[in-house]
Order: structure tokens, then sequence, then C-alpha cells
């Protein structure tokens, strides 16, 4: 599990730290409140994931992105 989770730090670190492309927001910094809608029609509004202490993980990649691909089952796994 921790090679894992070290593995997961890689990858992100690898993703999101080299290729960042929001420099609209400090890191740690607050954003603003949205709603989405999921592929079921489901809306989600961020606040009430926050509000009720869960931890939120956003990742927005392309589908025809290798190394985006790459993520998939790493965060299919955090999901279930």
């Amino acid at each position: 599990m921790r090679k894992k989770l070290l593995s997961l730090a890689v990858i992100l670190t690898a993703t999101f730290g080299l290729n960042a492309q929001v420099t609209t927001y400090a890191v740690g910094g607050a954003v603003a409140d949205f709603t989405v809608t999921d592929v079921h029609g489901v809306s989600h509004t961020l606040s009430d994931y926050t509000n009720a202490g869960k931890w939120v993980v956003l990742d927005f990649f392309f589908v025809n992105c290798p190394p985006c691909q790459a993520t998939v089952p790493t965060f299919s796994e955090f999901h279930e």
C-alpha cells in the first residue's frame, strides 16, 4: 500500500507539477464553489462534499492523453 501511495505521489507530481496550467490559485488556496453533473445525470456541488468533511480530488484530463490515462487505475482504486 505504501508503495502504491508513493507511486501515486510521483505520478501526480509529474502530471500536475510539470504540466500545471492553472496559475490563478495559490497552493493550498480555496477554490470557488461549483456544481458539475456526472455521467449519470446527477449534480454534485463542491461545498456539499467539503462541508461534510470529505476529501475532494479533482482530476481534469484529456481523453487521448497517455499520462492522463495512466492515472485512471489509481483514481479508480481510490474510489473503490
